[in-house]
């Protein structure tokens, strides 16, 4: 870990935004790193709470949900329940699809979004 700050901190009262705020002049860049996952020879561990992981994204899927194999969901994104996803959905970043809940065709749930028990949400087109 290799930490700089700067000796001086602008404070400007009573300013909100980034482009009121001062920039300070850093670069940030690592070599011959690997993140954790992506070791050579890494086994993903077995999902947890009896669901698994799914083939597109790598995202958790209860084992009571049906995830069509052309959905994507993310890394971090989880579908619970008896829900369903179908078509090209995709569940992105943190989202949820709870208990119940229906997505499909080419909708997109994404950042911090959950989608709740008798919710059906489908763009087509």
């Amino acid at each position: 870990m290799v930490t700089g700050t700067p000796g001086v901190v602008h404070k400007y009262a009573f300013l909100d935004g980034c482009p009121k705020n001062y920039r300070y002049p850093y670069q940030f860049r690592l070599t011959g790193a690997t993140p954790s996952g992506f070791e050579p020879g890494y086994v993903r561990p077995a999902a947890p709470g009896g669901g698994r992981w799914h083939s597109n994204g790598g995202g958790w899927v209860d084992s009571r949900a049906t995830v069509a194999a052309g959905a994507y969901v993310g890394p971090r994104a989880a579908v619970y329940g008896r829900s369903t996803v179908n078509g090209n959905a995709r569940i992105e970043d943190l989202a949820w699809v709870n208990e119940g809940a229906t997505v499909g065709g080419n909708a997109i749930v994404r950042q911090s979004a959950l989608v709740q028990t008798g919710v059906n949400l489908a763009i087509t087109g």
